[in-house]
């Protein structure tokens, strides 16, 4: 698939609205979405439930679903990664690709990366672009700038899920009459409590595969427009699709051009012989004479009726007001209006002896000393897992407090390997950019040279880049640079190292010399 047949448009959005451009995808292909969904789940959690009455363990029947929506998941991805490319898929090609697709890293989100936050994001990295699993990874770490975003959207799907399961069970309960809903609730519980839990159980599988079938597409668009975003921001898709889409027009308009000059050249050959010269017969003129209509000229007698009417309408205008005063007066004159009435009435209080408080039974006391006691430890642990993690993601957010310095930016290791650059800034950068320039490597030399832009402006600036920052980031950061020829100059090495990298135009020998002289000449720049 190339970038040229994306149906999308592309730029650089938020969080949420990527999301909701995936999840609009979603919605665009909901038929054949949701058709393979349940042609593949349907069977599925058909063959669990029954293994699971068999061996009288249905509560592993519906964790077993549950833990197996990667598999399922992937009908969604497949449709819509196809569909972002403007390729119709049926609901028989999505089944029959799942016997192949993502099958090298489904065994990875089946087992270890199962409870992942930011599986909805990851997911299109190692099913839909593939290569290497040192490739793949490093792709991952390139996306971690949107995992905070990707875990949102989990948090968000799974409260979805949950709160869905419960409207259908409150739905079933608005069915009862308000009279019987406190007998229903309370035989409820004395079934759950003593009787067959079976059907209780199936219940609950059945209301968890609904839920999951209803977000499961959702959250895996979701994830896909957040991975098209990060893609986009990271990597310029939008400018280099606007690139492309202009060459193409480009070319098709040379053909028309190259004809209409070969008809010019031909035009004048012929016009070059001696041409008879034409008299010119003058044309006969009549004068055109002015109509006018009778309809436009009124006559006496329609004049007259006009004037008549208007008087008319004038007598009768002050007549109407005043049947209407007449009309007012007599409604409040009528014996309805201005009468008081009194009414008396005697009000009997409730003897507070007669009536008993209804006491809950102690079933519900215990019930509720236990969700208690439940709810404080499972707050404990989420405050023990929220402070380990904030331990282990500490190195990527003190940065931004200003306690740590970021580490110096540099360009991946797959660009690096394409440039041919070394892992580190070498000394001298400037010499060093211009004896690439010399052996004529310009593109090497002009991301050397803003290399070391990004690092000048990571040690000059008033707060760290962070990891990865792009050429956008990069600019908004210069924003706050101290001395205006500083700002100055980052921008037009990022804007000659965009026109080197993305557009393939190099300056030209005098304007790099012009480039490179000002950056020497900077102070602390090119250290």
């Amino acid at each position: 698939m190339r970038i040229e047949d994306l149906t999308l448009v592309l730029r650089p959005r938020g969080g949420f609205q990527a999301a909701d451009l995936g999840m609009g995808l979603v919605r665009a292909n909901a038929r054949v979405i949701w058709l393979a969904w349940l042609a593949l789940v349907l069977p599925v959690a058909l063959a669990l439930n029954l293994a699971g009455w068999y061996l009288d363990m249905l509560w592993l029947a519906g964790l077993l679903l549950w833990w197996l929506k990667p598999v399922f998941e992937r009908i969604p991805l497949y449709v819509i990664s196809r569909a972002a490319f403007g390729e119709q898929v049926s609901v028989g090609q999505a089944l029959r690709a799942q016997a192949g697709f993502g099958l090298g890293s489904l065994p990875a989100y089946l087992l270890w990366r199962r409870l992942g936050l930011a599986r909805s994001l990851m997911m299109p990295v190692d099913m839909l672009e593939g290569g290497a699993p040192s490739l793949r990874r490093q792709r991952r770490h390139a996306l971690l700038g949107e995992y905070g975003m990707a875990a949102l959207v989990t948090w968000l799907m799974a409260h979805f899920e949950l709160l869905l399961s419960v409207g259908i069970v409150a739905l079933s309960g608005l069915m009862l009459p308000p009279d019987m809903l406190g007998d229903a609730a309370r035989e409820l519980w004395e079934n759950i409590r003593s009787g067959d839990h079976t059907y209780r159980v199936l219940a609950m599988n059945l209301l968890a595969l609904v839920a999951m079938t209803v977000i499961g597409p959702l959250y895996v668009g979701a994830g896909f427009g957040l991975y098209l975003d990060a893609r986009t921001r990271r990597e310029a898709w939008d400018i280099e699709l606007g690139l492309r889409r202009l060459r193409q027009r480009l070319l098709a308009l040379q053909r028309p051009l190259s004809a209409a000059l070969l008809a010019f050249g031909l035009g004048l050959l012929l016009t070059a012989s001696p041409l008879a010269q034409a008299q010119d017969t003058p044309a006969d003129t009549a004068p055109v004479s002015k109509q006018v209509s009778d309809v436009d000229q009124p006559g006496p007698a329609k004049q007259a009726a006009s004037a008549t009417a208007r008087s008319a309408t004038d007598a009768t205008t002050p007549a109407s007001e005043q049947a209407f005063a007449r009309a007012v007066a007599q409604a409040y004159a009528h014996p309805d209006f201005g009468q008081q009435r009194q009414r008396q009435e005697r009000m009997v209080e409730p003897d507070p002896a007669a009536t008993k408080p209804i006491q809950p039974p102690d079933l519900f006391a215990g019930l509720a000393r236990v969700l208690s006691t439940l709810g404080g430890v499972v707050l404990w642990v989420l405050l023990g897992i929220a402070l380990l993690a904030i331990v282990l993601t500490a190195r990527r957010w003190l940065p931004w407090l200003g306690w740590q310095r970021a580490p110096q930016l540099a360009l991946s290791q797959i660009e690096q390997q394409a440039l041919g650059l070394p892992d580190t800034l070498p000394d001298g950068i400037a010499d060093h950019a211009q004896r690439l320039w010399q052996q004529g490597r310009g593109r090497q030399a002009m991301a050397l040279l803003y290399r070391g832009s990004v690092a000048a402006l990571d040690r000059l600036g008033q707060q760290p880049l962070p990891a990865g920052a792009t050429e956008a980031q990069c600019l908004r950061a210069a924003r706050h640079l101290p001395e205006a020829s500083q700002r100055e100059l980052f921008s037009d090495t990022v804007r000659s190292w965009q026109q080197a990298a993305w557009a393939g135009q190099l300056p030209s020998d005098a304007g790099f010399a012009a480039l490179l002289q000002r950056l020497r000449q900077q102070p602390g720049w090119l250290t």
